[in-house]
């Protein structure tokens, strides 16, 4: 079975240029039972489920709210990454 989606719907369904596919992005925050948790798409392209004390990417994770997630590179320089359209 094979079945279309209707344009009017693949429309609202699709962002263009959201997520910018040549540096870390954060796609999404999870509550699960251990606490939050976060989908990050790195420059290549991978998708890396993490929670914080993960290390990464030369990255540690520090933090994770309802909308951002905090991390420190190896020089100690701290970041934030935003859900895209907040």
């Amino acid at each position: 079975m094979t079945e279309t989606t209707p344009a009017a719907v693949a429309e609202q369904a699709t962002m263009v240029a959201a997520l910018p596919l040549d540096r870390l992005t954060l796609i999404g925050i999870m509550t699960t039972g251990d606490g939050q948790a976060a989908l990050l798409r790195s420059p290549r392209g991978d998708i890396l489920r993490v929670i914080p004390g993960t290390q990464t990417l030369g990255l540690t994770i520090t933090g994770i709210s309802d909308s951002t997630v905090t991390l420190v590179d190896k020089t100690g320089t701290a970041y934030a990454l935003a859900v895209p359209g907040n």
